[in-house]
């Protein structure tokens, strides 16, 4: 399943609110260490250092983020979530 259905599947299941919202991507190749959030980091297999970091986001209203993380080519998807205000709301392992 490509990225952008694992994110409205994520959604329709999980936060059928926010899927009226117009959401916006951003995808970054990043190191395990620059994660801000504790509670992200700590979804992160040991060994695995290099991540592809998927942002959907939306403007105006309350801050709500939801990242997917896969491996540094971008072929396994690893877990994804919801960061409301920086706070981890929700996420599951894939």
């Amino acid at each position: 399943m490509n990225i952008i259905d694992v994110f409205w599947q994520y959604l329709h299941d999980y936060h059928p609110k926010l899927v009226q919202k117009d959401w916006f991507m951003d995808s970054n190749v990043i190191h395990r260490t620059d994660l801000k959030s504790h509670a992200v980091k700590e979804t992160i297999p040991t060994g695995i250092n290099y991540l592809k970091c998927n942002v959907f986001f939306y403007e105006g209203g309350t801050k709500n983020i939801v990242f997917l993380i896969q491996d540094e080519r971008g072929v396994n998807n690893i877990v994804i979530g919801l960061l409301k205000n920086g706070e981890l709301v929700h996420s599951i392992s894939l």
